[in-house]
């Protein structure tokens, strides 16, 4: 099996890759879900999100909004796919990089203050 770097994986605008990318771009929203109504639990934080700030009270909404809607998009999308040109792949390649690298941001955020709570809830 070829391993792809870094700079490959971006670069592929393959339908396989394409695919591959919105999954991951799935799971990433599906933990970003899950860890902001983890955080949001604790009482020390708030929804950032304007448009969620009154869904995160309501896990039912908040999780069908978040996962379950996100989920159908990216099936509905996959299935598109499959028609998509050469040319339509290549430039659905750029907006799909863009958006797993915001939701790696998101996610390290997320960690990142997941972490603060773990040190400053044990001082």
């Amino acid at each position: 099996m070829k391993m792809l770097n870094i700079r490959s994986i971006i670069k592929t605008s393959s339908l396989k890759m394409i695919r591959m990318k919105l999954v991951a771009l799935y799971l990433l929203n599906v933990s970003d879900a899950l860890l902001t109504h983890f955080i949001m639990s604790t009482g020390y934080f708030c929804e950032m999100n304007v448009l969620l700030t009154e869904v995160v009270t309501n896990t039912a909404a908040f999780l069908a909004l978040k996962i379950l809607a996100p989920g159908v998009l990216v099936s509905l999308l996959c299935i598109r796919l499959s028609r998509a040109t050469e040319r339509q792949l290549k430039l659905g390649n750029i907006p799909i990089n863009i958006a797993l690298f915001l939701y790696i941001l998101v996610n390290l955020n997320h960690a990142s203050w997941i972490a603060y709570l773990i040190i400053a809830l044990s001082i």
